[in-house]
């Protein structure tokens, strides 16, 4: 049975601590989505998931923070970073692109935000435009499969 280093267990309490903060942190960003109802609970917490497993596992060994202290330093450099994560996930759960007949409606959340009668790409095209990149690439990918 192999004995668990000093330095592991460092690692070990600094991963759950680093966890427990993340999962509080997106908890807090998603709760604005939450209360309007743009995102049901099994969204909710698959995003939660996401966020913690991809950010605590983009790190390695050296970088993970040992102490409470550390992880909050952690925290208050990458909220931006994790923010942003959270809202592009959040969004690809709330957005929804439909096509019926010769129409496309793009629901976010329970609102239509788009409607084009004619599937026209000179609409489409500008539109998505306006927002992020990953956000684009997502519509753009959805929206290109619809019309094949």
């Amino acid at each position: 049975v192999a004995e668990v280093t000093e330095k592991q267990a460092k690692e070990a309490l600094g991963l759950k601590l680093l966890k427990a903060a993340l999962a509080d942190y997106v908890k807090e960003v998603l709760k604005p989505a939450w209360k309007e109802g743009n995102i049901n609970k099994d969204a909710y917490k698959a995003i939660v998931k996401k966020v913690v497993d991809k950010v605590s596992g983009s790190l390695q060994g050296h970088q993970i923070p040992r102490s409470q202290e550390n992880v909050d330093q952690y925290m208050a450099q990458s909220q931006s970073k994790i923010a942003k994560l959270v809202q592009v996930l959040a969004y690809r759960n709330m957005i929804m692109i439909l096509r019926y007949e010769n129409s496309i409606y793009i629901h976010y959340g329970q609102d239509v935000i788009f409607h084009n009668l004619d599937i026209r790409h000179d609409v489409f095209y500008p539109f998505v435009s306006g927002l992020c990149r990953e956000i684009q690439e997502d519509l753009i990918l959805r929206y290109e499969w619809l019309l094949n």
